[in-house]
């Protein structure tokens, strides 16, 4: 696990390892990409939500894709 991963779990986002299962409660997948400060979570009711992670850690959303056929956002 990288420092992004370590930092933005401290402030309360989950990772898929955090989660007793998968699916669960229709969350499918969690992506982080470290080198775009991204986290990507699939949910099966909606489709792809995409964060930015922003330079005080905290979240924006910056895209909901509902099921356009990308893979991680």
């Amino acid at each position: 696990m990288n420092r992004l991963k370590k930092e933005i779990r401290k402030r309360g986002v989950k990772l898929e390892s955090d989660y007793p299962y998968l699916p669960y409660e229709g969350l499918e997948a969690v992506h982080i990409d470290s080198e775009r400060a991204i986290v990507s979570e699939y949910y099966s009711f909606y489709g792809w939500l995409t964060n930015k992670i922003c330079p005080d850690l905290s979240l924006q959303e910056i895209e909901w894709a509902c099921d356009r056929g990308r893979l991680f956002g």
